[in-house]
């Protein structure tokens, strides 16, 4: 499976391409949280996964602990009907998909 994770350097704080992909994060995880009732915390946390961020690499970007990153993805399991996480990332992938082709 192809990434969309960028290669090379990274960008430099404030770049164009590191506030495109902020606010890309942003939507996504908005919509996340409108079509499975997720929390703010619980999209972003999806949205990183999908990108194929690891969770302690997520927990680590997102400023909480390993232990929150588990109860986050165990309560979007919940919301979406999943239980495991490659069964959570379809569908999250699928309903990314469908929107933001």
């Amino acid at each position: 499976m192809h990434s969309n994770v960028p290669r090379g350097p990274p960008d430099k704080p404030g770049s164009d391409r590191q506030k495109a992909g902020r606010k890309d994060l942003m939507r996504q995880a908005a919509f996340l949280q409108n079509r499975f009732n997720l929390t703010g915390a619980e999209a972003r946390l999806v949205v990183h996964l999908a990108r194929g961020i690891s969770l302690k690499s997520s927990a680590k970007a997102l400023g909480v602990g390993y232990e929150t990153v588990r109860r986050h993805i165990k309560s979007a399991f919940r919301k979406t009907g999943t239980h495991r996480q490659a069964e959570l990332l379809l569908v999250v992938i699928r309903a990314l998909d469908e929107v933001f082709r």
